[in-house]
């Protein structure tokens, strides 16, 4: 019995397109793809900037999805192991119990009809529990992807005071929420290297360097 459908997919941010217009003073670590400076009009003015970032990358290289990742990846599999478990004690103790109906093994009908209500208890059990534990995984889950969308909405404001953009995007490969891109646009290795450079600090934490 496979039960890997209950553990929705993670994701970091497929779904968050982010619009970011702030000032300040935080830069983030080396290895940077960041464009240079565009001419931005009249001091305050809107500019028109815009960047975007391969949310599909930040997946595969920020630190904290990727531990997070294997935590979620490691209970789903104990989570199908038991349920797997369970299904197969269901299973063998049904073929019993047919194999003793049919072969006339109950001693009495009272003693075949106990048996039938412990089996469907036991299913009872079963459906219960595959319930309660999904149910579980998808709240951490969510809780995670609450918890991964307030540190990348933090970043970008700080990372923004600087760099000014008007609009941030997500991309991602078949999940593009733009038509097109400049390559000088993109920010996906400030935001790597920023927010694992921040790894540990609460949300919203600032480097003061």
């Amino acid at each position: 019995m496979k039960t890997t459908c209950v553990f929705a997919t993670i994701v970091l941010a497929t779904t968050l397109m982010m619009t970011a217009s702030c000032n300040g003073d935080k830069k983030p670590a080396a290895k940077e793809s960041s464009p240079a400076q565009a001419a931005s009009g009249e001091q305050g003015a809107s500019s028109g900037r815009m960047a975007w970032m391969n949310i599909d990358t930040v997946k595969a290289h920020y630190e904290v999805f990727k531990k997070q990742q294997e935590a979620f990846e490691r209970k789903a599999k104990a989570m199908e192991a038991d349920l797997e478990s369970s299904a197969r004690k269901f299973q063998k103790d049904y073929a019993d119990f047919m194999q003793k109906a049919q072969s006339g093994g109950f001693t009495s009908q009272a003693e075949g009809e106990a048996a039938q209500k412990r089996l469907e208890q036991m299913q009872q059990t079963f459906e219960r529990q595959k319930e309660t534990r999904s149910e579980e995984l998808l709240k951490e889950q969510e809780s995670f992807n609450k918890e991964i969308k307030g540190r990348l909405d933090a970043f970008l404001e700080e990372y923004n005071k600087e760099k000014k953009y008007d609009y941030i995007f997500s991309y991602s490969e078949g999940v593009s929420q733009i038509m097109y891109k400049n390559k000088a646009l993109d920010i996906t290795w400030d935001v790597i290297n920023g927010m694992n450079k921040s790894y540990g600090q609460p949300i919203g934490a600032t480097d003061k360097k």
